[in-house]
């Protein structure tokens, strides 16, 4: 089994190609976003280094050990369950881990002709929509901007959230370090989240939320959680701790952001109602923290009837215009 490789800087290597004389590290390990530079992902072995920084290249994952699951398609859109261990677009030329290429690789077509109307992270989960011709990426982008693109969030979080209800208006720019986000950071932009609490654990130390973000910036929910005192479960990025100890004194490591994109509701004209069932992985990881099954229950529930059902067509009549 291949293993996570870690090496501190030592002096005189100043850049990630330089440190490849003593390190194993190559350049399609950089391509698939699997190289550290303390928690900062290279982007090319151009990268400068600082003595002491700690490198870290994570282990390659098996192509076959999670598959893509096309939730609906038609001849304008096509809605998938991304796993978490993909990044939603390359950004790295050639990044094969990417959904964007995979999905393009297995239709035999340019990645380009798919253009995601919403992004997931490394580490989150959930339906994700891509729109397959410019007429089609228009109609989607008209339902966000209209507000009739409802998406449902499950999130495991750090502590008891209080109110049970709320809404999380702080606004997000970008972090000193150019590549994540903060609250109120360079060029903030006005940013709103709903959460609710569907449950605690008994010892009050994590939370199961529904949220619902009412704008798209980047990393959103996860800097106005992390802002509010509860980090995700797993978003070592924002704060939150690698290792957890679970009610019987155990210590657990979970390896990804307790955060899935369940639902998605796409009102008229287009008609669409698509979900993705809370993961193995996060019913195991709560249950574990002491959580119970009915939570899960009592959250699917919920995303039920906050982001009601819309009204009943036909998937032929409700197609995303297809164009060109």
């Amino acid at each position: 089994m291949t293993t996570r490789r870690k090496i501190v800087v030592p002096p005189g290597f100043g850049t990630l190609e330089r440190l490849t004389e003593i390190f194993p590290i190559d350049a399609r390990d950089v391509r698939e976003g699997r190289v550290f530079i303390g928690r900062m992902r290279a982007r090319s072995l151009g990268e400068l280094l600082r003595e002491g920084s700690i490198i870290q290249v994570e282990p390659p994952q098996e192509a076959s050990s999670e598959s893509i699951d096309v939730i609906f398609e038609d001849d304008g859109m096509l809605v998938v369950d991304k796993p978490a261990s993909f990044v939603t677009i390359a950004e790295l030329k050639g990044n094969e881990r990417s959904l964007q290429n995979a999905l393009a690789r297995e239709r035999g077509i340019k990645s380009v002709k798919l253009h995601a109307t919403s992004r997931l992270d490394l580490g989150v989960s959930g339906l994700v929509t891509f729109a397959k011709t410019e007429r089609s990426r228009d109609a989607l982008a008209k339902l966000r901007a209209d507000g009739r693109y409802g998406r449902g969030y499950f999130a495991i979080a750090h502590g008891a959230v209080s109110p049970d209800h709320g809404t999380w208006d702080f606004p997000i720019g970008r972090a000193p370090d150019g590549k994540h986000r903060m609250v109120d950071g360079r060029d903030a932009s006005p940013a709103s989240s709903t959460f609710d609490r569907i449950a605690t654990t008994p010892s009050s130390l994590h939370s199961l939320l529904l949220l619902r973000p009412a704008t798209g910036r980047t990393h959103q929910l996860r800097v106005h959680a992390a802002h509010a005192g509860h980090g995700l479960v797993g978003d070592r990025a924002y704060g939150s701790v690698r290792a957890l100890t679970t009610p019987d004194g155990s210590v657990l490591t979970f390896d990804r952001i307790a955060l899935h994109c369940h639902r998605v509701v796409l009102g008229a004209p287009l008609h669409h109602e698509l979900v993705s069932p809370f993961p193995p992985a996060l019913v195991a990881l709560w249950l574990a923290l002491g959580g119970a099954t009915s939570d899960i229950e009592t959250g699917t529930h919920a995303a039920q009837t906050l982001l009601p059902p819309i009204a009943r067509r036909t998937r032929s009549a409700a197609s995303v215009p297809s164009g060109a």
